[in-house]
């Protein structure tokens, strides 16, 4: 069915754009108003694209229909008019003048179909008002300015019958005007393109040769209306699948389940082809030799046992969903498991820190514990004895300690680079015997605050100098600075403060523990240095892993003193503990028990 109008001024709609208003009225949402039907159907993208496509065929239909319905003399003038639209070209060929015209005629129908559905508002009165209650109430609305497929079948065989007698009638005319106009000179002229430039006009041709042209340009006329019918078919058979794919579109955006559905449907697994029960048995016996009464008798009742081909579907796809559920299944546990273990391990990697820091915490306590009255006798003597200042009270190889410096251990005094250098030294007595009851364990060394002044030349240049500590490495156990577990440095912070840096050989770090918070990164860059250049002296080439070490200054969590001269006696228990493995538990309140264990140390020969 064509589109336009008819003679009740309706715009006629053919059944690709019907269907296409369908889907939209059935995709809005009741109740409704008139006027929110007609705003939602103006600008339906589907609705205007069939509607446009169907002006070619509209226009071959419209033609054919308005030269069958002319009178006959009107028919002639219709056939001379068409006559004179077609051209001859140079290469032999012919073409219509209306084809150019289509875009204009689909320009016109978005225009027309706009028109009416505003006429739609303005006819009814209630537009505004929710009076729509179903989609079936609103295409008998849309009656009012369509004309449906269903409302013009009868007006199409109206037509036909009209169309067939004034044929008849047509087809008498020409035969009697041919009779009378055999010698007639009509003013008629045909054109072409070498003379339309030059306006001139070829003398009139005789009638016989008239009807000859005539009747070739209606055969002519009847090839291609088969070839546009031919067209037409593959034009509709387009149009349709534009059509799904326009509905496609619209589910899409409007979100109706259905396109989700059909997503599903997509992505599902084609299940295997499956075998009718008859070509089953027709492939068994086929494939096997002629069988005795009982094994046919057998065959048909396993025939009949086998599943008609809808259950055979079915169970399939239960067997599809079922699979995919034990595997999800599967997939869940697996990845529950794995997470209970990642918690389990990190619990019990926990555990273990807390236990280890707990044995620590436990082993530290021994260093702090109280004094036995024996031990308090030897410190008093020590620290509150009276006798010469100079008098030697402790010795080992070359270092010795003085009364008078036995005497910086009392409350409130400074401690001297002697008890430092010394208490260091008792550590490191206590070190080699650890590791000569523990096989394997690393040897650690512990440098006198002397190191540091030689390595940064202060007094003199204050320059990082590696020439000046070149031959200290030969005093460490085994001559190898690279083979020990750690080395702790005193460092005399310009004659007024004491701090503790220690290198951490297998952690590769090196660290700094000032009671008072600094950061000590002067110190930290110049041992680094002198560890790349101890390598390279020793060992040759550049010190690999090199970007592995670290650096860390001073933490939060360092021991800190609350005054201005117990700074020696931290310095003194972060190499006694660090060289322990022991976490840092002690504090300013601990002070007091630390000068009496460092005073113990020294008179026992030993930490």
């Amino acid at each position: 069915m064509p589109s336009g109008k008819n003679g009740k001024g309706k715009l006629i709609m053919d059944e690709l754009t019907f269907k296409a208003i369908q889907n939209e009225v059935n995709g809005l949402s009741y109740p409704l108003s008139v006027c929110s039907l007609a705003n939602n159907l103006a600008d339906s993208s589907s609705i205007l694209f069939h509607y446009r496509n169907s002006c070619t065929s509209a226009n071959d239909h419209e033609d054919d229909h308005i030269q069958d319905a002319a009178p006959p003399l009107t028919r002639k003038f219709n056939s001379l008019r068409i006559t004179k639209q077609i051209k001859y070209c140079p290469q032999g060929g012919l073409y219509s003048q209306s084809q150019n015209q289509n875009q204009n005629h689909g320009n016109m129908r978005q225009q027309e179909w706009k028109h009416a559905m505003s006429q739609l508002i303005s006819t009814d009165e209630s537009s505004f008002k929710v009076d729509l209650k179903d989609s079936e109430e609103a295409i008998l609305h849309l009656r009012h300015v369509l004309s449906l497929p269903n409302d013009h079948l009868d007006d199409q065989n109206r037509e036909k019958e009209s169309h067939d007698n004034d044929h008849d009638h047509d087809h008498d005319n020409d035969h009697n005007s041919q009779n009378r106009n055999n010698n007639d000179n009509a003013h008629f002229t045909i054109t072409t393109d070498l003379d339309k430039d030059k306006h001139k006009h070829r003398p009139l041709l005789p009638m016989s040769f008239r009807s000859f042209s005539k009747q070739r340009i209606i055969k002519k006329k009847n090839k291609l209306t088969k070839t546009n019918i031919k067209t037409n078919k593959n034009a509709k058979s387009m149009q349709y699948q534009d059509y799904l794919k326009t509905i496609l579109d619209v589910f899409g955006k409007k979100g109706i389940p259905y396109f989700d559905k059909l997503n599903q449907l997509k992505q599902t697994p084609i299940p295997p082809k499956i075998i009718h029960p008859k070509d089953h048995q027709e492939d068994k016996q086929q494939q096997q030799p002629l069988l005795s009464s009982t094994e046919q008798t057998n065959l048909i009742h396993d025939t009949k046992a086998l599943p008609l081909p809808n259950q055979t579907c079915h169970h399939r796809m239960e067997e599809l969903l079922s699979q995919r559920i034990t595997d999800q299944e599967r997939k869940a546990r697996r990845k529950q498991k794995l997470i209970q273990d990642q918690i389990e391990a990190k619990i019990k990697q926990q555990e273990q820190q807390l236990k280890v820091q707990q044995q620590s915490k436990n082993r530290a306590d021994t260093i702090l514990r109280p004094l036995t009255s024996k031990e308090h006798d030897i410190v008093n003597n020590a620290i509150h004895g009276k006798g010469p200042p100079n008098q030697i009270l402790a010795s080992s190889d070359t270092d010795t300690v003085q009364r008078a410096s036995l005497h910086k251990l009392q409350p409130g005094q400074w401690l001297n680079d002697e008890i430092i250098h010394y208490f260091y030294l008792m550590l490191a007595n206590r070190d080699e015997y650890l590791c000569n009851n523990q096989p394997g364990k690393k040897r650690s060394h512990f440098f006198k605050s002397f190191f540091l002044t030689k390595l940064f030349d202060e007094g003199a240049t204050d320059q990082y100098k590696y020439t000046n500590v070149k031959r200290w490495s030969k005093r460490v156990p085994g001559k190898d600075i690279f083979n020990l577990s750690k080395i702790f440095f005193p460092c005399n912070i310009g004659n007024t403060h004491w701090a503790c840096a220690v290198i951490f050989m297998e952690d590769k770090i090196i660290q700094f523990y000032d009671s008072m918070g600094g950061s000590g990164k002067h110190y930290m860059n110049g041992l680094f240095s002198y560890l790349k250049d101890e390598w390279k002296a020793k060992k040759g080439g550049e010190m690999p892993d090199e970007q592995q070490w670290k650096l860390i200054p001073t933490t939060s969590d360092t021991p800190c003193q609350q005054n201005g001269y117990d700074c020696g006696v931290f310095t003194c228990m972060f190499a006694d503990f660090l060289a322990l493995d022991f976490p840092l538990t002690f504090s300013q309140k601990h002070i007091h028990l630390c000068r009496e264990r460092i005073a113990l140390s020294i008179m026992n020969g030993i930490a």
